[in-house]
């Protein structure tokens, strides 16, 4: 049988569990996404627009995040911890390209993420494009 300080140390010990367990991924809703891009060292200015999640979207992360995989990419990682999806895809054609990123939600309200292009073009030019994104839930979506 557990003390009463058994009990409040074992409550102690969940705690850090707790934020992970209620992220879970995002809210459906509408969502402001804040996105900066910076292509081969220059910045572009930052775009915000609005997103409707809807709750079909929600239960498929993967295909609402994550980009589409090219008939001629591999996908060589992928994880989803509950909180955070990661994934890397490398493609031969039409040129060759390693597609990386992540998602973090923080909680269900609010995400962070960035995806990092990195292209060998024709010639042997390498290109590096880097994309931070923010997800801030706003409110409901309109019918």
């Amino acid at each position: 049988m557990l003390t009463v300080i058994g009990k409040a140390a074992l409550g102690l010990l969940m705690l850090p569990a707790l934020p992970a367990l209620a992220a879970d991924g995002p809210q459906p809703g509408l969502w402001k996404v804040t996105v900066t891009t910076e292509t081969g060292g220059v910045a572009a200015p930052a775009r915000a627009s609005e997103r409707c999640l809807k709750p079909e979207q929600i239960k498929d992360l993967d295909k609402t995040f994550a980009p589409e995989q090219g008939a001629a990419c591999t996908r060589t990682a992928y994880e989803w911890t509950g909180r955070r999806l990661s994934w890397r895809i490398a493609c031969k054609a039409p040129v060759e390209m390693d597609n990386s990123g992540w998602y973090e939600f923080d909680s269900a309200r609010h995400y962070t993420g960035e995806l990092i292009v990195q292209m060998v073009l024709p010639g042997g030019t390498t290109m590096l494009s880097r994309t931070r994104i923010e997800g801030e839930r706003i409110g409901e979506c309109a019918n």
